[in-house]
């Protein structure tokens, strides 16, 4: 049975992100659902304010995002897009990781069956 071992969603995610030039805060978006939750937060804030707006303005409407004042005049909407594309990047790459996780490590159980149609 193969090791079971942690997903590293974090690390793609922060390596997309700084290939963009943007921080990734480990306490915003260390896991897939801590990024999802704080993307929409965002994308809230960002529907309240203006879609001009920009990080500074979005971390002075809310709170826990302080860590991004790093990039203060950056458009919110064009960090958002980023972490949005970050996101689903690190999620693509994880899925061959995430199966053998999955299937090795006993929690699920796939079969061919599954995948026949008709």
């Amino acid at each position: 049975m193969a090791a079971c071992k942690e997903s590293k969603f974090y690390e793609y995610f922060k390596e997309n992100m700084e290939a963009l030039g943007l921080p990734a805060p480990v306490s915003l978006f260390a896991t897939q659902t801590t990024a999802s939750g704080v993307i929409s937060s965002i994308l809230t804030a960002i529907s309240r304010l203006s879609k001009n707006a920009t990080v500074a303005e979005l971390v002075g409407a809310t709170t826990g995002l302080e860590k991004l004042m790093v990039v203060g005049a950056a458009s919110a909407s064009f960090y958002v897009g980023a972490a949005i594309g970050s996101f689903a990047i690190a999620t693509v790459v994880m899925l061959p990781a995430a199966y053998r996780y999955l299937t090795s490590c006993g929690k699920y159980t796939i079969t061919a069956s599954a995948f026949r149609h008709g």
